[in-house]
């Protein structure tokens, strides 16, 4: 799989982003300051586009990774451990959603060619 850098993604203002885990319960919220964010495409060995990714660095303001036995909560887990640490937070899509949807504010630079 290879990256290839196709434009920018505005972000206006500080946002809050909910990061999920492999684990359904476990999250981080994560607090992105206003900027412009590097946009890419990922290709497949055979050169298709997958997706569109916008990797956007930021601060974890909350955090809940619970120990768990059998999909039950048990013991704290990390607590807030992570909790002011750098944390990143990543738009992965699909490339017909960015040309069609108002969500995302990124401005292509070049055309995509499979």
């Amino acid at each position: 799989m290879t990256q290839e850098r196709i434009g920018t993604y505005t972000l206006a203002e500080t946002t809050t982003f909910r990061k999920g885990y492999e684990v359904a319960s476990w999250y981080s919220m994560i607090e992105v300051p206003p900027g412009e964010y590097p946009v890419y495409v990922t290709r497949s060995m055979e050169g298709f586009v997958q997706f569109v990714l916008v990797p956007m660095d930021g601060t974890i303001i909350e955090e809940s990774t619970p120990s768990l036995f059998g999909g039950m909560a048990y013991g704290k887990g990390n607590g807030d451990a992570n909790v002011g640490k750098p944390g990143r937070y990543t738009i992965q899509t699909y490339l017909f959603m960015v040309e069609d949807n108002d969500r995302y504010d990124i401005e292509v630079e070049r055309r995509i060619t499979a």
